[in-house]
Formats: C-alpha cells, sequence, structure tokens
C-alpha cells in the first residue's frame, strides 16, 4: 500500500516537472535569410505565441511561427489539456468556440490539423499531429521551441 502511494507521488512530480502550466507569453527572436533577394540579405524575426486562460482544461492563443524566406504559420484558436498535461488543438468544430472560424485551415490528406503544445517553465514545444499547412505559407511549419517571455502586448496577428 506505502508502495503504491510512494509510486504515484514519483509520478506526480515527475509529471508537474515535465509540464507546467502555460504562461501568458512566448517569444524566441532569430535570424533569416531572404533568398528572394538578389544579394545576400538577413533580417531578424519574432515567432509568438499569446495565452489566455480559459478554465483549468481549456487555454486561447495565438501562434505565429516564421520559416524560410519570412514565411510564416498563423493560427488563433483553442487547445484542451491532456491527460499528460499538455494542450492539443484540432482543427475540429468542437475545438472552435466563435461562430464562423470552423474548420479555418484548409483540409489536409492526412486528417484534421492538430498541435501539440507542451509547457514547462522556460518555454512550449510545439509539435504539429497531422499537416497543418492550411495554416502556413510555402516555406513554413509548426514546430519547435519558442521560449517564456516577460510580455507579448507588442505582439498580434
Amino acid at each position: 500500500m506505502m508502495r503504491s502511494a510512494l509510486l504515484g507521488a514519483i509520478i506526480t512530480l515527475l509529471s508537474t516537472a515535465l509540464h507546467a502550466e502555460p504562461s501568458e507569453c512566448y517569444a524566441s527572436t532569430f535570424k533569416l535569410r531572404d533568398y528572394s533577394a538578389a544579394t545576400e540579405t538577413w533580417g531578424e524575426a519574432t515567432s509568438f505565441m499569446k495565452i489566455t486562460k480559459i478554465d483549468n482544461t481549456k487555454i486561447q492563443f495565438e501562434l505565429l511561427q516564421y520559416g524560410g524566406n519570412f514565411h510564416t504559420c498563423t493560427l488563433p484558436g483553442f487547445a484542451t489539456k491532456q491527460p499528460d498535461g499538455s494542450f492539443i488543438f484540432k482543427d475540429e468544430a468542437s475545438y472552435w468556440s466563435e461562430p464562423g472560424w470552423e474548420l479555418y485551415g484548409a483540409p489536409s490528406d492526412g486528417g484534421a490539423c492538430g498541435i501539440n503544445f507542451k509547457f514547462t517553465e522556460q518555454n512550449v514545444t510545439i509539435n504539429a499531429v497531422n499537416s497543418c499547412k492550411g495554416f502556413c505559407g510555402a516555406r513554413a511549419a509548426f514546430g519547435g521551441v519558442i521560449k517564456k517571455a516577460q510580455s507579448c502586448s507588442e505582439y498580434s496577428l
């Protein structure tokens, strides 16, 4: 009996260390090369994720990520908490709450777009579950890590 309680406590501690509650802001700035320019041109781009907590199981977010040649992926949406502590967005009517936003992305052969968000104390890791190209430019895709930031007030979709 005591052994199972100890095991449960260890699992709870590990899952807490692996997943944290979402912060309000994540932003990462990096250099990108503009391959469409006649001469070698570099610029800075900031990928960001703004979050509003709806309740203990649902968040509303704005996500912008950059890819090659400053192509972007943009997505305003809602994500629900999963048993493992991560959050998931699915491009299905049940995940949208505003009328007119249902199935915002383009249909995909691989099934509905899904994006998994794993939050730690320092960052959010983003993984696309199925093709989400309907939300992205030609040389961009959802994925990677964005660091926790102090403020996202200067960013919007």
